[in-house]
């Protein structure tokens, strides 16, 4: 189709009727590469890193987004020191961006993102541990309380353009890291994701399914 798009010659319909359709097509192969993705993850390639370190890789991407986007302001407050935790560098990567792009989304006449760390020390059940948090706070539109829990939910979306696949692949990857997600939200007031990661899957594992909610701080 872009072969054909480079042929067409003074034809204004035939011209932008293919325009849609490339357009069309590059979407439809967007939302099929998501579906995939979230149907088929790739194991884990488990490595030690620094996840303040590569949140701010990350952040060069998010804030080049926000500048094409209507009136988008980034604040960031990183916690002091490395916050080291074994992860897939690569699919962590993914869940940063698309909360960061989610929270874009339920701005649409502007606002101001926060992207904040911090390691905070639990108790659960006599097992202790810490868990690095990396919360990512909007002042958008919020979520409906009626749809807090279905947000996560595969084709769930309230998007025009929307797939349904973004957050459901957010949970997904925090998930096999044995971490968990937060969310707090209210209409007209913003929302605001917090992922939860221990140290490693299994200490993730022991920490979610022993006693007290593992997000409780001590």
């Amino acid at each position: 189709m872009q072969m054909l798009r480079k042929d067409l010659q003074g034809d204004d319909t035939s011209q932008r009727l293919m325009d849609i359709a490339v357009r069309e097509a590059t979407r439809l192969d967007a939302i099929i590469t998501e579906f995939l993705q979230y149907a088929r993850p790739p194991a884990l390639n488990l490595a030690e890193h620094d996840l303040n370190k590569f949140l701010a890789e990350t952040l060069d991407l998010v804030q080049h987004e926000a500048r094409v986007r209507k009136n988008i302001r980034i604040v960031t407050t990183l916690a002091a020191g490395s916050l080291d935790r074994q992860v897939d560098q690569d699919q962590m990567k993914q869940v940063f961006w698309n909360l960061a792009a989610n929270a874009f989304d339920a701005m649409p006449q502007g606002g101001q993102l926060t992207i904040a760390t911090g390691c905070w020390a639990i108790d659960v059940g006599g097992r202790k541990g810490d868990v690095v948090e990396i919360s990512f706070q909007d002042t958008g539109e919020g979520i409906p309380k009626a749809n807090l829990d279905k947000i996560f939910l595969p084709f769930f979306t309230t998007k025009k353009q929307g797939s349904g696949l973004g957050l459901a692949a957010v949970h997904r990857i925090v998930d096999l890291h044995g971490g968990w997600i937060k969310v707090e939200s209210r209409e007209r007031e913003g929302s605001r994701f917090v992922v939860c990661l221990p140290h490693s899957a299994e200490a993730g594992l022991r920490l979610r399914y022993e006693g007290r909610e593992p997000w409780k701080r001590f």
